[in-house]
């Protein structure tokens, strides 16, 4: 249920992308996600059909946050290689240690244990957005300078060829 929401999540995430902003996008997606998990946290004991729609429901959510924060990032700062592999290791840090952790605690406390560090990493990841969103705000996006594509001597010569037309 949770990858095949996840993957629908991929696709309707590019779509989405088109019609409103990342900022919308990721911060929907964060609200969402974390509200998620407070219903299955709500109904840990209660409703197995809720867990398994919350799950799938998670799934969607959380689809597209990672690009979507990769790309509100490079709003603000320039994402060269090095800034990017510094995001992508620090991904791979989580998804390292998450199931390491997951599975330490399961056996010392049982399932219920997933639940609850998905409430905490979904209240972290909010927490992280909304100091990511006073930062952003405060500097502002960066500039854009966009680098022709053609030389500075190419350029003088095609404003002479244009000039000579124009006169």
């Amino acid at each position: 249920m949770f990858w095949g929401a996840f993957t629908f999540g991929r696709g309707l995430g590019i779509i989405l992308v088109k019609y409103i902003s990342i900022q919308k996008l990721l911060s929907s997606n964060i609200i969402l996600t974390l509200a998620t998990v407070i219903v299955q946290v709500i109904f840990i004991y209660d409703s197995y059909l809720v867990l398994w729609l919350c799950s799938g429901a998670i799934g969607l959510f959380i689809s597209s946050v990672y690009g979507s924060a990769f790309t509100f990032a490079e709003q603000y700062i320039d994402v060269s290689g090095g800034a990017g592999g510094f995001f992508t290791a620090a991904s791979c840090m989580g998804n390292l240690t998450g199931p390491i952790l997951i599975t330490a605690l399961f056996d010392l406390y049982g399932l219920k244990t997933y639940l609850y560090i998905l409430l905490v990493a979904g209240c972290v990841m909010f927490m992280m957005y909304i100091i990511a969103t006073i930062i952003a705000v405060r500097h502002g996006k960066r500039d854009v300078i966009s680098t022709p594509s053609v030389s500075g001597e190419t350029q003088r010569l095609l404003s002479d060829h244009k000039s000579e037309y124009n006169t």
